[in-house]
């Protein structure tokens, strides 16, 4: 089967051999007159590569479905081929780091909250400041809008540390999820867990069963802890606390279709609230 390109070849070369008229000679070849007319027209991308070198400057882990989203939320683009084609051509890839080798285990479906503040997970990340000293930061996650409620950014954090901050909050989820670290069985955080809320302590070992924190800390680490230096302790406090607005506001998430936990939230209030307000969990 012959086709256009070749088509318009043929059509090319006869009308400079014989003196016939375009139309008689695509109509004898079968090929459409506006399609041997038809002219590429070159798009000028000069406004996109700008706005994503700033944007991948500006967030290096971030990969091609979240650029796009961020450009695509600014009316730059609309297909995402397009995105891919230019972000492939300036070399933006990003080089993932290669995983270990890992066990084969039986993994079991995570508990997922069909409401906000039903769950949040929190959990600690450690990172370094610039002089040596040990920073720590807790993070606390809502399971089902993504939204970070909030980071305690210090040098070490007490159970005592823990009930200020969950007594500084307006809202209260109805589940905590966390490990079995020293500062969540501590008699002071205990005893306010007794009073105001229920809490989940996953298996010793298996960081799985927490997968919602644990995979924003790996976010964290990778866009955050990993891209700044950290020169005192008030310094990591205002950098992260900017990156967790970021996060919460601008951020495109994946497992939202796109759109910030900020978005999503508010969407939810405009939403149909499901009857069902259960989560079964198993405490240990």
């Amino acid at each position: 089967m012959v086709g256009p390109k070749a088509k318009r070849s043929a059509v090319i070369a006869m009308l400079k051999e014989k003196n016939f008229s375009t139309s008689k000679v695509c109509r004898a070849l079968g090929l459409c007159r506006s399609t041997f007319d038809y002219q590429n027209k070159v798009k000028d991308d000069s406004t996109i590569k700008t706005r994503m070198s700033a944007i991948v400057e500006r967030h290096r882990r971030y990969g091609l479905p979240r650029v796009h989203w961020l450009l695509r939320r600014e009316g730059l683009v609309r297909n995402h081929k397009r995105t891919a084609r230019i972000y492939r051509s300036m070399k933006f890839q990003i080089k993932l780091r290669k995983g270990k080798k890992k066990v084969n285990v039986i993994r079991m479906p995570l508990a997922k909250p069909n409401q906000r503040n039903q769950v949040w997970s929190m959990d600690f990340i450690f990172d370094r400041l610039e002089n040596g000293r040990t920073l720590k930061v807790f993070n606390v996650v809502d399971d089902f809008s993504k939204v970070c409620v909030g980071q305690i950014v210090d040098s070490s954090i007490t159970g005592d540390r823990l009930v200020k901050f969950f007594s500084s909050l307006e809202e209260l989820p109805t589940w905590l999820r966390c490990d079995n670290g020293p500062e969540f069985w501590s008699k002071s955080f205990q005893a306010w867990v007794y009073d105001n809320i229920k809490i989940d302590f996953i298996d010793p070992g298996k960081p799985t069963q927490n997968a919602f924190v644990e995979s924003f800390n790996g976010k964290f680490r990778s866009e955050c802890l990993n891209e700044n230096l950290f020169f005192s302790l008030d310094h990591a406090r205002e950098v992260i606390e900017e990156w967790r607005n970021e996060y919460n506001e601008i951020r495109p998430h994946r497992t939202l279709n796109g759109k910030t936990p900020k978005e999503f939230e508010s969407e939810l209030k405009f939403s149909y609230q499901p009857k069902t307000q259960g989560l079964s969990l198993v405490t240990s």
